[in-house]
Order: C-alpha cells, then structure tokens, then sequence
C-alpha cells in the first residue's frame, strides 16, 4: 500500500464547464454552495449561471474575451465566474479592496466593455467612474430570462479560462493566463 498513492486520471480534454455539467447532472439536488446568507444546489447554481451567461453572450461576449468580475467571496462571485465561462468569456477576478487606479488599470489593460459585480461593490467603490457597463449580479432583470441550458460552448481545454493579474512588484502589474486544462486537477 502507496500512502502517497494520490495519482488519478484527469480527462484533459474537457473544461471546467464540463466537469460542472457532469455535477449537475450526476447530483442536481446536492448542495453545491453553503455560506452565512444562503444555500445553494447544483441545479439552482446552474441555472443562475445560465442567466447570467444568456445576458453576456446577447452582451457580445466572445469565446476567451476578457471579462473582469469585482465581487466579495460569495454565491453572486460563483454564478459570476460559472457565467462568465458558460458564455465562453475568461474571467478576471478583481479584489474589491484595491484602490480604483488598480482596478481601472486591470479594466483598461483587459480592453474590456463590461464588468460583472455587485451594486454594493459597484456603488462602494465607484466603478461606474470606469465608464464601462456594469453587470449588476443582483439585479433582477438578470434573473427574467428563465434559461435552462446554454448552447454548447465552443470552447476546449485548451483555452483560457482566467487571468490573474501579479502584484505589479516592478511597477506595472502583468496578467497571467490560466488555460481551462491547468485548472482540472483542482477537481
């Protein structure tokens, strides 16, 4: 007997998205998120996530686009990123304690039309002075369009899932990018 024995079979040809699929399909009643303020199952997340990916693909969100997400650790940051790489989009995760030139930095330096938050984050940290549009995750309108699924995504293991950025030790922060197949062992 191997007490390090921890070797298992990665199906490298599939994405994040994939293997959440495969979740929701093999435990939809499961409880995919528990926090202080909500529960959540796999088919509640999935749904959600899908409502946001319908409003981003009619956004125009492209497969590998950069789309920067500013939340807290919560249910809205999880259905953000899961939207966001439903719609083909590669997330980029901005802590909301930077100071607004750093996240203006990171907005500009992705070249992005669109960041996903909340209103209390948005409105604490004056994003709106980004002059972008802003996806409020607990808007209401997002959650209209009762989507069940999203059209297969044309996406592959191969490509960008996010990019995070350094912290700029030599002066200027640079983007590092995370293909979806360098993800798959955290599974």
């Amino acid at each position: 007997m191997l007490f390090n024995d921890t070797d298992a079979l990665i199906a490298m040809d599939k994405t994040v998205i994939d293997l959440f699929k495969e979740r929701v399909q093999n435990n939809p009643k499961s409880m995919a998120i528990v926090s202080e303020d909500s529960e959540m199952t796999y088919m509640e997340l999935d749904q959600r996530s899908n409502q946001l990916a319908h409003f981003l693909i009619n956004f125009g969100v492209k497969k590998e686009q950069l789309v920067p997400i500013c939340c807290e650790r919560s249910t809205e940051l999880i259905i953000g990123i899961l939207g966001i790489l439903k719609a083909g989009g590669a997330y980029v995760p901005i802590d909301s304690n930077l100071p607004l030139e750093r996240i203006r930095f990171i907005v500009e330096d992705t070249n992005s039309k669109i960041i996903v938050s909340t209103s209390k984050i948005s409105t604490s940290r004056n994003l709106k002075d980004l002059n972008i549009t802003l996806v409020d995750l607990g808007d209401s309108t997002l959650l209209k369009n009762s989507v069940k699924t999203i059209a297969k995504s044309k996406i592959s293991s191969n490509n960008l899932a996010y990019v995070i950025y350094t912290s700029g030790s030599t002066g200027k922060p640079k983007g590092v990018l995370i293909e979806h197949k360098g993800l798959l062992n955290l599974s």
